[in-house]
């Protein structure tokens, strides 16, 4: 044998190597190619998926006279808005982790679809943002078991559990439909995981007086865009037919909680808001109230009445201060 064989023989070798690497890499893309609809109808749950308690066949869930259009699919915050577009900033900047979709059309009536919506989100008030800011109209509660955040529509229901947000949604309505649908929720409620009744302190701390509780919602960020408030929970307030929202922020420390306030009066005085108080402003016209109790930064927005403002600001400073003790 030559000296130089042995470097011809590696040399072949590698370009075989690299050879079947290519042909391997043009098979996956004339794959992905043959099948350009994946993104589009999102991602299909694998049955063997590893976290069990995460991959959700829904599909075992269409009622009787139903069948799954497909199987459930995944999608993640690169694919979202392909689903709910238009709505996907919402969840993915409350802490969006994944969806679980799935669909079931009726075995002889092809207009009446049932859709379901499985929200993965970071932690329960992840879930309950998107559930509370766009709670519909005319909704009535319902509760499945001991859940207490859940409501119902003329064609659909709407719940959180644990770390989960869930619609189940029909394309028609009438009561029948609406039972099919409640009969989900109640079985995909059983079929999550939970380990402790979900429960916020901070709901508990609006005073119940003129309280619309329908209306109470929490934001991740600063709910009135003055970039000042995070970890907030309002709830709108009705007073001889006047409104007002009261906002409630709880902080890491009391420290924090101050500079919040201050940052907050700051921000009313540099656009020409006029001090009544050390706690009370008028700005243009709309009155606003703010102040630090313990952890929490709470207060009055946009009321429409001073003394409904301050009637509402001193129970709310009563209630947190209370809670403390």
């Amino acid at each position: 044998m030559s000296k130089d064989s042995r470097p011809k023989t590696a040399e072949a070798v590698i370009s075989f190597a690299i050879l079947i690497i290519l042909t391997l890499i043009a098979a996956a893309v004339l794959r992905l190619q043959a099948n350009p609809d994946i993104s589009r109808f999102g991602i299909e749950d694998p049955a063997d998926s590893p976290k069990a308690t995460e991959s959700f066949d829904l599909t075992s869930l269409a009622p009787k006279n139903f069948k799954p259009i497909a199987k459930t699919k995944i999608y993640t915050d690169d694919n979202l808005y392909e689903k709910i577009n238009g709505k996907a900033p919402l969840y993915t900047e409350a802490g969006f982790k994944k969806l679980h979709s799935q669909q079931f059309i009726h075995s002889t009536d092809d207009t009446a679809i049932i859709d379901i919506y499985l929200y993965h989100m970071t932690n329960a008030k992840s879930a309950f943002a998107v559930f509370s800011q766009q709670r519909r109209p005319n909704s009535k509660p319902i509760t499945f078991q001991h859940q207490i955040f859940g409501y119902k529509t003329t064609n659909g229901v709407y719940f959180i559990k644990a770390q989960y947000y869930i619609e189940v949604v029909i394309s028609v309505a009438s009561d029948n439909a609406l039972t099919d649908v409640i009969n989900i929720g109640k079985k995909l409620f059983k079929k999550i995981p939970q380990t402790k009744l979900t429960h916020f302190e901070e709901i508990a701390l609006f005073p119940n007086g003129n309280l619309n509780t329908k209306t109470i919602t929490y934001s991740i960020d600063d709910p009135f865009g003055f970039g000042i408030l995070s970890n907030t929970f309002t709830a709108e307030y009705q007073i001889d037919g006047q409104t007002m929202l009261a906002f409630i922020s709880k902080q890491q420390t009391p420290e924090q909680a101050v500079k919040i306030v201050q940052n907050y009066k700051q921000f009313l005085l540099e656009n020409d808001a006029i001090k009544i108080n050390p706690s009370l402003f008028d700005l243009d016209g709309m009155f606003e109230a703010v102040h630090a109790e313990g952890k929490f930064a709470i207060g009055i927005h946009a009321a429409e009445n001073k003394n409904h403002a301050d009637t509402v600001a001193k129970k709310l400073i009563e209630k947190v201060k209370s809670h403390g003790k």
